[in-house]
């Protein structure tokens, strides 16, 4: 009966949600109507339509992927040590293959690497059937390859067509990133919807896999037919020297260290919640009405409320880095009230908790979807533009030491491995509002006002892969 009333809650919340952020939204495009009458350019809004329609299909068939990746390991009857260490994998090339990109950025071409990206994400998809584990690694290899290729050369290639081939006002981009953004929420939500139908109607967890290809291949196509190949016009500009001056950067500017380690913590804090709450629920689990694809459902539409609340009315007076402080400090507390209701070991965890337990990680996840976009906006504020695609890869690497170490260390453990998991992201989540109330404090003292407002590229919801800015 309380799987029922779960999956009845979720289904209820992410609508609910859902239409909140619509409202939200709504209210945001009429205000803005006035300024925004001159984007109605046909040309413009042509370029959008050519630019959004391959770019949501393939984070849309990300999205159906990632609520039954852990399910899929589990039924393959991997033990914790091994699915942990398919993960890390996934984590480790992803660092390797972002710092990577930058190389390829400079000498090849955007639609090729748009190309490439699918074709990863197409092989890891095709290889997900197969139980054997080296195949599986293979498959988190190419995933991590995807993840690092979704970001940059899809950003980079509407930056030149949208500046140098039609020589658009840089401002309008804002309204292209801004679809992109809250379109990826709600195909993600609905994502989540579909693959519950179709596990559900099949009885077969491995299925989501074997659809996406096919919607990889139709983006593919799309880009093969509408995009022209576009490529840096600048001489290619050497890895270590492109890091130097990212790392001097950080030296000369104090502010810009500390919105970058408070951007680890989060990111950190977001990657082990990314990880731990499929295992969670797989624990509760005791019966076929419990749905994994309603749960993610539930909780992007959390994050997306998040999202559109954070630059709404209501927080329109507010600091970037006072939204930053508060939402740290809201999901370090909704996590721990989380924590607090989770049995040591899982195996006792009554039916009646399982609500509460959920609620707060919705919590959470509200909290981080407002964390986002501020510490975004801090970032293109005080972090130069050339400088953040460098620092974005640095700072993978910690994150990605922190989320395999802890992963590594406390997921095999016989006794409440993901209790501990939890325990960490509020560990991380507290050092994260340390660093934003020093960073908040820095900046009031500085007379700096930073208020909200949409940066020049955007952050995706939750997926299975660390949050890539595009």
């Amino acid at each position: 009966m309380i799987q029922i009333f779960l999956n009845g809650f979720s289904w209820i919340f992410a609508i609910g949600a859902t239409a909140l952020s619509v409202y939200f939204i709504n209210d945001k495009k009429n205000q803005q109507l006035q300024s925004n009458r001159e984007e109605n350019n046909r040309e413009f809004r042509s370029l959008q339509k050519q630019f959004l329609f391959p770019c949501l299909t393939v984070l849309f068939t990300e999205s159906i992927q990632v609520p039954y990746l852990y399910v899929l390991f589990f039924y393959y009857h991997y033990g914790p040590m091994q699915i942990g260490a398919l993960y890390i994998v996934g984590l480790i090339s992803n660092v390797f293959f972002k710092f990577y990109s930058l190389h390829l950025l400079s000498r090849y071409g955007r639609r090729f690497l748009c190309l490439l990206c699918i074709f990863t994400g197409s092989l890891a998809c095709t290889l997900k059937p197969f139980s054997s584990f080296a195949v599986l690694t293979l498959s988190r290899l190419f995933d991590g390859a995807f993840a690092a290729l979704i970001s940059s050369p899809f950003q980079q290639w509407y930056t030149h067509q949208h500046l140098v081939t039609y020589d658009f006002p840089v401002e309008w981009m804002t309204s292209t990133f801004y679809i992109v953004a809250i379109g990826t929420g709600f195909l993600s939500i609905c994502a989540g919807f579909f693959t519950h139908f179709v596990v559900t109607i099949s009885h077969y967890d491995a299925l989501p896999f074997v659809m996406s290809p096919i919607l990889y291949i139709l983006a593919a196509l799309f880009i093969i037919k509408q995009w022209p190949e576009n490529k840096a016009i600048d001489a290619p500009i050497p890895m270590t020297s492109v890091m130097k001056k990212a790392l001097g950067h950080l030296r000369s500017s104090p502010i810009s260290l500390v919105i970058c380690v408070v951007s680890c913590f989060v990111d950190t804090a977001s990657q082990l919640f990314i990880f731990v709450w499929a295992p969670l629920f797989m624990k509760y689990r005791s019966g076929d009405y419990f749905s994994f694809g309603i749960i993610y459902s539930c909780l992007i539409a959390s994050h997306l409320l998040g999202l559109v609340f954070q630059s709404s009315e209501f927080t329109r007076k507010i600091s970037n880095s006072r939204l930053l402080l508060g939402s740290t400090i809201i999901g370090m507390i909704a996590l721990y009230i989380g924590y607090s209701q989770l049995p040591l070991p899982l195996s006792r965890w009554q039916h009646d908790d399982a609500p509460y337990v959920l609620m707060a990680f919705l919590v959470f996840e509200f909290a981080m979807g407002m964390a986002n976009p501020s510490m975004d906006a801090l970032q293109s504020s005080f972090i130069p533009g050339p400088q953040r695609p460098a620092l974005s890869s640095l700072s993978s690497v910690p994150i990605t030491l922190l989320v395999s170490s802890v992963i590594w260390a406390l997921f095999p453990s016989s006794l409440g491995g993901e209790q501990k998991i939890i325990l960490a992201t509020v560990i991380c989540l507290f050092f994260a509002s340390m660093g934003s109330a020093l960073l908040d404090m820095v900046l009031t003292r500085k007379g700096y006002n930073a208020v909200p407002t949409h940066p020049d590229h955007f952050y995706l919801p939750t997926t299975q892969n660390p949050q890539q800015p595009i």
